[in-house]
Formats: structure tokens, sequence, C-alpha cells
């Protein structure tokens, strides 16, 4: 895949490619850059491999409140539209991967029934319910697959928080990043 180039806010993304791990759990304040490099990671990987995805979060009423968009964007960044079939509520790639996207609070009995999801990507992690994960977590239950989670920490008793930072399992890799983390980092945003 020489023709994709990543470069990422923070050395400590290339743990989303290169360490493998049951759970990847990226939080900091805004402008670290996590979505973006989630985002990258995910087309990368599914341009490589053919792979299930699920991208959720707590509250999802339509695609425009996932992350269809941004995933959309990083794509035709990377210059990989031709690899890709983008509609209004899927993409899936060359390779035969596919990107779901669903909300947990309206629709976590159909995301207990998903079957084959290889990475489910938890965005806006910090606004997830206890029942939530308790329904999700076993969900995604392929072989060797990845649970990522992104936030930005509001409360240290929010389940998310107390699941994955207070007392995270053995099998998670855990990253502080902030925007000082971001080479990136939009001057409007500083402004």
């Amino acid at each position: 895949m020489e023709r994709i180039r990543i470069e990422w806010a923070a050395n400590s993304f290339k743990d989303l490619l290169y360490t493998p791990s049951r759970y990847k759990i990226y939080y900091g304040g805004r402008g670290g850059g996590k979505s973006h490099a989630f985002a990258e990671a995910l087309i990368l990987r599914s341009v490589k491999e053919k792979i299930r995805i699920l991208c959720t979060r707590e509250y999802q009423n339509s695609i425009a409140d996932s992350v269809h968009r941004l995933l959309e964007d990083k794509i035709n960044k990377l210059g990989l539209l031709d690899m890709f079939n983008i509609t209004k509520t899927s993409i899936i790639s060359e390779s035969g991967s596919e990107f779901l996207f669903k909300g947990l609070a309206r629709s976590i009995q159909e995301i207990k029934s998903t079957e084959g999801i290889d990475v489910c990507w938890l965005e806006e992690g910090q606004n997830t319910a206890a029942r939530s994960l308790e329904i999700l977590i076993p969900t995604i239950r392929e072989p060797n697959s990845e649970i990522w989670i992104s936030f930005n920490p509001e409360n240290e008793t929010d389940p998310v928080y107390q699941q994955f930072i207070a007392n995270p399992p053995p099998d998670a890799v855990v990253h502080r990043v902030n925007w000082s983390d971001n080479v990136f980092f939009p001057e409007v945003l500083n402004r």
C-alpha cells in the first residue's frame, strides 16, 4: 500500500495497527486527533484485509450522527475513493471490508445479534451507559476481535472511564492523547 501515507498526531497511534490487543483505549481532551487517527487506521486495515467494522456510539439518531462522514472524508483525502463503494449508509472496501453504523441506546438489541465484527469503534465513549457496555462487549466475539474506544473524559464516574482507565483490563492498550500531542492541531482551534 505504498500509495497510502498515514501521518498521525502522536506516536501512540501506531498501536492501533501494530499492537494486537482486545481493547484499544484513547482518551484525552479535544483536538488530540483521536477520531482522525482511528478513521485512518481502520481505512488502512480495511484495504489490506477483509474485516467487518462496527462504528457505534451511545446516541446515533441518523447516519449523520455517525463517523460515516469522517471516514468518507479520510478516504477521499488519502486518494482511495477508487478502492471503496460509499453509499449513504455503508462503506465497503475493494477487499470486501464492511463498515456498519449503529447507535447503542436505540439499537442495543439489534447490535446484540450482529455477527462477525472484527473491530468495534466506540466513538464518544464518555456518553456510553453501563448497560450498553455490558451488551456490546460480549457481542464482539470473533477470534482476535478488538474494541477501540475514543473519548473525551467528562467524569471519573462514567462507566467507560471506570472500566478502562481507573481499572483497565490486562489486555488493554491505553493512551492519553491531548491537543499538545497533535502536530496537526489546527490554528483555528488554538485561537
